[in-house]
């Protein structure tokens, strides 16, 4: 990803390292905003989830999720190969 912006977004005209360290900046700053999202939210949900209720709650809520996201590959295949 970052190869492909800094392809994308670096020009032969201007100073090349300014430009890298600038597309890195801006890398940095969002991968370290959406790890500190992760790890409030992780703590958080950790003490939610040392209730074996709400463990098992959590835990069946994210199978059918999983389960909901597979079901449309899942219909598309079918479509597909069986008329």
């Amino acid at each position: 990803m970052a190869t492909g912006a800094i392809s994308t977004y670096t020009t032969t005209a201007g100073d090349t390292l300014t430009q890298v360290l600038f597309i890195a900046f801006a890398f940095f700053i969002t991968a370290a905003s959406s790890v500190m999202i992760w790890l409030i939210f992780g703590a958080g949900l950790k003490r939610y989830l040392e209730n074996p209720r709400h463990n098992r709650t959590f835990n069946i809520s994210m199978a059918l999720l999983l389960i909901a996201s597979m079901s449309p590959v899942i219909n598309n295949l079918i479509q597909q190969y069986l008329p």
